[in-house]
């Protein structure tokens, strides 16, 4: 059987209208709460797209992580409410460390 993403998740997803909503996992925080994690990509002018993972709890918390400086801002707003204080900066792999199974630009 399949998960079902909840609706108060889909309304939340849906408001992040520049979002492409890809793939989601489920499943245990601990015995009394349980998770639902959503990735999702945003469309750049560069022919590059950013990602975003929005991890919701079922009592109601969330957080959110994403590689778009453009977009942060507006998604902290969407999910909290509220302004964040800085956009926390997505650095490359290829520049910290040297493991074999890195992208290489």
């Amino acid at each position: 059987m399949t998960e079902q993403i909840s609706e108060w998740m889909q309304d939340e997803l849906e408001a992040l209208d520049f979002v492409m909503w890809d793939r989601f996992t489920t499943g245990e925080w601990s015995e009394e709460l349980t998770y639902t994690t959503v990735y999702g990509w945003i469309d750049r002018d560069d022919s590059y797209k950013d990602f975003v993972m929005v991890t919701f709890w079922d009592d109601g918390g969330r957080w959110f992580t994403t590689s778009s400086e453009e977009y942060t801002i507006e998604i902290h707003q969407s999910l909290f409410d509220e302004s964040p204080e800085e956009h926390n900066d997505c650095q490359r792999v290829e520049d910290g460390a040297e493991i074999a199974n890195v992208v290489e630009l």
